[in-house]
């Protein structure tokens, strides 16, 4: 459980960095910043898409989990959304 809690804590400081570097790039005009900045954001959203394969393999391993989560993608960025009890779910 310590696993997907830090995997978990690791997906939510990724979410506002992630969109952090977005930011700066929509608001960059210069073209060797710009290349700086996307490849920081393609190396977080690596990470971040590693770190939410590794958080649905903990969850799928885990039996006495109370609910799980799941990330949608969304138009101001990625929320956390509640998809029931792990228990309900197999029942």
């Amino acid at each position: 459980m310590v696993n997907l809690e830090a995997t978990q804590a690791r997906i939510e400081e990724l979410n506002p960095m992630l969109m952090d570097i977005e930011n700066q790039i929509s608001a960059s005009a210069d073209q060797k910043a710009r290349a700086t900045l996307e490849g920081k954001r393609s190396e977080l959203a690596t990470e971040y898409n590693q770190q939410q394969a590794k958080e649905q393999e903990l969850l799928a391993e885990s039996p006495d989990v109370g609910a799980l989560y799941f990330y949608v993608p969304n138009f101001c960025g990625l929320t956390q959304q509640s998809v029931g009890s792990a228990t309900n779910a197999y029942q």
